[in-house]
């Protein structure tokens, strides 16, 4: 295993209970499509979540989650 790889590993570990509640949090609004209902609630739990994250450049457009934190040639995208 490679130690870029590893350090992804450590780093995903160390959160896990984070990511465990934000799905837990996630999957409790009922979002389904269609009629595609209480997309807003789970953009604002998304947008809190992130901005406590550090992600503070945060938008919606068109009932997406647009965020971005630092700056450079690398993009992570989650859709």
């Amino acid at each position: 295993m490679s130690s870029t790889n590893h350090t992804l590993i450590e780093t995903l570990a160390a959160d896990r209970d984070g990511m465990v509640d934000l799905t837990r949090d996630l999957i409790a609004i009922p979002t389904e499509n269609p009629p595609g209902a209480h997309y807003r609630d789970a953009l604002d739990l998304l947008t809190t979540r992130l901005e406590a994250l550090g992600f503070h450049d945060t938008r919606i457009e068109r009932d997406c989650l647009v965020s971005f934190v630092g700056r450079g040639a690398r993009t992570l995208y989650f859709s």
